[in-house]
């Protein structure tokens, strides 16, 4: 399904931009897939706001696919505790290991050396004080640049 991001520059110098992404007429905010920045999306430079906007978009983009099939992008597998971990307070007997298939990445797609690429070929070059789009259609083409 074709989509069309949109961000909207922050107001205040330094704060997060809003991002929406709209999809057959309905427009929503754009998911946070926070990794390297819990303040928000930015754009304008190569740093960690931007690289959860690449991230974000990315993952908004492959849907379902960006997931990894084994640790559902979590990164991590639920495996029963050893004794000696239940002594050291895990809770219900429960600890976890990287994923086996994504190393802990959380995810088969958009992995860190795709979402940073992106970062510095499309999100960086957006001035920081300006609004910006991008479309499904502009990220394919980037994909194809890539491949």
């Amino acid at each position: 399904m074709k989509a069309v991001y949109t961000g909207v520059a922050p107001l205040a110098r330094g704060g997060p931009g809003v991002v929406y992404v709209e999809r057959d007429g309905v427009r929503s905010h754009l998911t946070h897939r926070s990794k390297h920045s819990p303040t928000g999306f930015m754009w304008g430079y190569g740093d960690s706001g931007p690289a959860d906007l690449a991230r974000s978009i990315l993952f908004d983009h492959f849907g379902s696919d960006a997931l990894c099939d084994v640790c559902l992008g979590e990164g991590k597998v639920e495996r029963q505790a050893s004794p000696e971990e239940v002594d050291e307070g895990c809770e219900l007997g429960v600890a976890y290991d990287s994923c086996p298939l994504c190393a802990g990445e959380g995810t088969t797609v958009v992995l860190p050396s795709m979402y940073h690429a992106f970062k510095f070929d499309v999100v960086a070059r957006w001035p920081a004080d300006a609004d910006w789009q991008l479309s499904s259609d502009d990220i394919e083409l980037w994909l194809r640049s890539t491949a």
